[in-house]
């Protein structure tokens, strides 16, 4: 086998490990922080208010960001009523019909 060859082939292997490593290191620190967000919700947001406090925002768009992250905290609240009451109807559903 020529040697340029050898080479072509040693460079792709290195190139795919390192991919493979990449994306389950990814994977691997993706999942260790969302079990983090399930277990402590606030961590988000109190990682999103230090990062928008690095910001300078004149006086009015930090009352627009302020409106913007009260209704979507507010309309994530009425999601997760909404899907909590949906699994308790479900399951009431479910123990009627099994009677």
């Amino acid at each position: 086998m020529n040697i340029q060859l050898k080479r072509i082939i040693a460079f792709v292997l290195i190139l795919f490990v390192g991919v493979i490593i990449g994306v389950m290191g990814t994977r691997i620190a993706f999942r260790a922080l969302l079990a983090k967000a399930l277990e402590k919700p606030s961590i988000v947001s109190e990682k999103f208010d230090a990062s928008l406090k690095k910001l300078t925002l004149p006086p009015e768009q930090e009352q627009k960001v302020a409106q913007i992250l009260k209704e979507f905290h507010d309309q994530r609240q009425n999601l997760s009523g909404i899907s909590a009451s949906s699994s308790e109807d479900s399951d009431r559903h479910t123990s009627r019909h099994s009677r």
